[in-house]
């Protein structure tokens, strides 16, 4: 499907091959403390850099002159934004009848940017709580993200 969606999934592809520097040695102490105490500390962790990685995420989007976020815990929640939105693009190709779209596509209108933008931006504040539990989860009990295993 050559689409608004295409280009998303180009940029994912290209950041998540970029090596990863932290090692969330804090966020797995809490982890071992059960699922409450990391959503906790998740929540606020992500509260905390929330505006920093928003203007990341659009000074990006509109392709300014960029580098990895100089925190490593920024660079983290960059990058769970990226899978974020990882995650929508397989939603939106992911439908059993293939021919319908369990999400529809952006705008014809909205540029390249806007696109992107928004996939960083506004669609990581609609589904952040439910991205933090489902890590939390994974993290707590060593399930995958979605609590299943694909079939061999």
């Amino acid at each position: 499907m050559n689409d608004a969606w295409t280009p998303l999934e180009d940029f994912i592809t290209s950041e998540m091959e970029r090596p990863y520097k932290l090692m969330r040695m804090r966020m797995m102490a809490f982890a071992a403390q059960g699922i409450e105490p990391l959503v906790k500390f998740l929540f606020e962790e992500e509260a905390e850099c929330r505006s920093r990685i928003d203007a990341y995420c659009v000074a990006r989007s509109q392709g300014k002159p960029h580098c990895d976020p100089a925190d490593p815990v920024d660079e983290y929640w960059f990058r769970q934004r990226l899978l974020c939105v990882g995650d929508t693009v397989g939603i939106v190709y992911g439908s059993p009848l293939r021919k319908k779209r369990l999400l529809p596509s952006p705008p014809r209108t909205w540029t390249q940017a806007e696109v992107l933008e928004w996939s960083l931006v506004s669609l990581w504040h609609r589904r952040f709580d439910h991205w933090i539990k489902l890590t939390a989860v994974t993290q707590v009990t060593g399930l995958p993200f979605y609590g299943l295993q694909d079939a061999e």
